[in-house]
């Protein structure tokens, strides 16, 4: 029996509500709605497997882009998101987004890392010392977008 190839759409409302959305093979579509983006592929997997009465599927999961982020924003990284041990900053510039659904940051004192959107809370460059804005916007080789 060969694989099944399903595609599924996840779309970002808001932080932690991420609705994933299957096709069926009559036209009619399973939408869940799930709270972080590691859920997101499970989510998919369990509604194709459903929709198409099988367990042999290939799911193929298309991320929207969050639509409270920008490229330019300046965040902060959320706790979990942070070795609060390394002694770096936990604030970062948005330098883009991935395809499978992170987020592409520059962190001040840490070069580079991905990140799921809901780990990151957009702020204003008044939030920061002046120093780590100037390093960021270095790092990320463009001005800040300014306040959220």
């Amino acid at each position: 029996m060969s694989r099944r190839h399903v595609t599924a759409q996840a779309t970002y409302l808001a932080p932690n509500v991420i609705v994933v959305t299957v096709d069926g093979p009559d036209g009619s579509a399973s939408s869940r709605t799930v709270s972080s983006t590691g859920d997101i592929s499970s989510s998919a997997r369990k509604q194709a497997e459903v929709a198409w009465g099988s367990t042999s599927i290939d799911v193929d999961v298309r991320m929207s882009t969050p639509p409270w982020l920008a490229e330019g924003d300046l965040v902060r990284l959320s706790g979990s998101a942070v070795d609060p041990d390394d002694g770096n900053q936990p604030y970062g510039q948005i330098v883009g987004f991935m395809i499978v659904g992170g987020v592409l940051i520059v962190q001040a004192g840490a070069g580079a890392g991905i990140f799921a959107p809901e780990d990151l809370t957009v702020v204003s460059p008044e939030d920061i010392d002046a120093a780590t804005v100037e390093e960021l916007e270095d790092r990320a080789g463009r001005p800040s977008s300014g306040a959220p």
